[in-house]
């Protein structure tokens, strides 16, 4: 092949090679030009330069927070309260799969059944809608034979079939309850104890004066007719109920709430009382509307002394007087204070528990002065009080010296309470202490049940003025019968006797001791020629004497008395002596009972004639 053949077909393979390294080059430079191009339109339709270093893409967290899935109600279930099943709630119906269980039913007049409705959750869980704040609408298909209340209460009314709808998070379930025996069944409405002649008692009760007594009660029984809506009362004293309503009503159960105090005929309520006590007799009936009780009730208080009408004796005044308990005739002082006087005293509002027999009990509210305030007013201080003794406007005649006792540890030996919680129970947690009062005004309310026993200032008269009020210990110990109103005069009784007083004479002279004795010599004293006779100097041979440190003069009545105390030496106080002759006469003395044998100490004592 000639040369000039070669170097052209070189030449045409090179020049080959060149174009395809430059359209292979213009192809990257488009494709880098249009890819920057987009970028730039993604911006906003500006370009930018790519920086030299660009961030490094995030990590990925290798341990990532778990996110709960999204909870959603799946289904309902309708459940209806039952006493006899597990937790107290029984399934009626599975709306997911829209099966009742079976059948309700309500077959006692009036019979109501509730239900509730239970939230199923996408993840199998459940709980209930009320506790999670979704709400339930509930509809019934005929209200005429049954009633549903918001709360998903259903009530009979009438003989018949019905259809409950519940609906709760745009789900609906059903449940089918039969209603059987509503039509024309009588029921008994109410019950309410009469005296014999047909008239209800009041609050106050029935009332004996003695244990030969019997007490005839009536009950008056309202009747319900639910095909005319019609009510009807009637008497026992007229015959057995079942005999007047032809035998659609049983017969009523009379009873005792302590067999104790008394007994009562069960079929015609005649009550003879035991003891006098305070007694709740109550008939009792099972004929209510569904089969409920229904019961009547009263006190029967038996007890000797009538108390009159508690609006007929308040007392305006009121009078403080202190005694010794072996000497009551002895007056040691004596203050009367007017009404108005005692309530400048201060004045204060408190709430009380009473107990009384048989597991009663009653609250009282009282406005008045605390007890300790009037006595520090007349001068009576609690120091040595054995007992206080409340003399009242009704006390009979012939012990209008003894008056209503009660114990100085009873209203102030122990901390007393109202009990806000105290039920027929006997709950007394969360007491409140209370001071004892004389109540101006007051309130006292037998508890009945469901009664409230709040405080209640706003209903209080003075008919009881003036009223001892003191609180309740959660021992149940009785303080009913303490609670005494009308009270006109308080004596303070001070345990023991008085003191020893010293014996005014004329002219008479001794030898300044006296000669033996058993709790005393025959004494005598330096007491000038008209002195003070100082008798029972001093005892020889054991027991107590007493010693007198007189004056001379005319009157010779400064003199005080002192007693020897041998036995208790822990009724030492401090003499301060004032006789002249005390400091020779009282050595002497103790030198003589030595003397004599005596082996135990001689103590002195200063005698307390007022309350400190």
């Amino acid at each position: 092949m000639p040369i000039q053949t070669i170097k052209a077909k070189r030449l045409a393979s090179d020049a080959l090679r060149c174009l395809l390294v430059f359209l292979l080059a213009f192809s990257l430079t488009f494709y880098a030009q249009g890819a920057a191009f987009a970028e730039g339109e993604s911006d906003g339709g500006s370009s930018t330069e790519q920086p030299s270093n660009p961030d490094p893409a995030p990590e990925p967290d290798p341990n990532p927070t778990p996110q709960p899935p999204t909870q959603s109600v799946e289904g309902i279930s309708l459940f209806y309260e039952t006493p006899y099943v597990g937790n107290g709630w029984k399934i009626a119906s599975n709306s997911w799969e829209n099966t009742p269980e079976t059948h309700g039913q309500l077959t006692k007049k009036g019979e109501s059944l509730q239900f509730k409705v239970q939230l199923v959750w996408n993840d199998g869980s459940t709980s209930w809608a009320g506790d999670t704040g979704h709400m339930t609408s509930w509809s019934i298909s005929d209200p005429a034979i049954a009633h549903v209340s918001t709360s998903g209460q259903v009530t009979a009314l009438a003989n018949g079939t019905v259809t409950l709808t519940a609906t709760c998070d745009g789900i609906t379930t059903s449940y089918i309850i039969d209603v059987s025996g509503q039509n024309n069944e009588l029921y008994v409405e109410s019950i309410v104890i009469c005296d014999e002649n047909g008239e209800p008692y009041t609050e106050a009760g029935a009332r004996l004066y003695n244990t030969n007594q019997t007490l005839q009660l009536v009950a008056c029984v309202t009747v319900a007719n639910p095909a005319d809506g019609t009510t009807t009362d009637y008497l026992t004293s007229n015959g057995l109920l079942s005999q007047q309503t032809n035998g659609a009503i049983a017969d009523l159960s009379w009873s005792v709430d302590d067999s104790t105090f008394g007994y009562v005929e069960p079929t015609t309520g005649l009550y003879r009382p035991a003891e006098e006590a305070n007694v709740w007799v109550s008939a009792t009936s099972t004929a209510g509307i569904g089969g409920a009780t229904v019961t009547g009730k009263v006190c029967v208080s038996t007890a000797a002394e009538e108390k009159p009408d508690p609006v007929a004796r308040p007392q305006d005044s009121l009078t403080v007087k202190v005694v010794w308990e072996e000497a009551p005739d002895k007056v040691v002082s004596e203050k009367t204070f007017s009404r108005a006087e005692v309530e400048a005293m201060g004045m204060v509002e408190q709430t009380y528990t009473v107990i009384g027999s048989a597991n009663r009990f009653a609250t009282v509210s009282g406005r008045g002065v605390l007890l300790s305030t009037v006595l520090e007013a007349a001068g009576a201080n609690l120091d040595g009080i054995k007992e206080f003794r409340f003399v009242t406007a009704d006390t009979p005649v012939g012990s209008s010296d003894f008056g209503t006792a009660v114990s100085y540890n009873m209203l102030f030996g122990s901390i007393r309470y109202y009990f806000p919680q105290y039920d027929a129970g006997g709950n007394v947690q969360g007491g409140i202490p209370v001071s004892p009062m004389l109540a101006v005004q007051s309130n006292f309310r037998w508890y009945k049940y469901g009664d409230s026993i709040d405080p209640d200032y706003s209903d209080m008269n003075d008919n009881a003025c003036f009223r001892l009020l003191f609180g309740a210990t959660g021992s149940g110990q009785v303080t009913s019968n303490a609670q005494v109103y009308w009270i006109n005069t308080i004596k303070v009784v001070l345990a023991g006797a008085p003191p020893v007083q010293p014996k005014i004479g004329t002219n008479n002279t001794g030898d300044g001791t006296g000669q033996g004795g058993n709790g005393g010599g025959e004494g005598g004293g330096d007491g000038g020629s008209t002195g003070t006779d100082v008798g029972d100097a001093t005892g020889l041979g054991g027991g107590s004497a007493a010693i007198s440190d007189g004056g001379g003069g005319t009157t010779g009545g400064s003199w005080q008395v002192y007693q020897v105390m041998n036995p208790n030496p822990s009724d030492v106080d401090t003499i301060d002596f004032e006789n002249p002759f005390a400091p020779f006469v009282i050595p002497f003395a103790v030198g003589t009972a030595a003397a004599g044998g005596v082996q135990m100490g001689v103590r002195y004592r200063r005698q307390k004639l007022p309350l400190r």
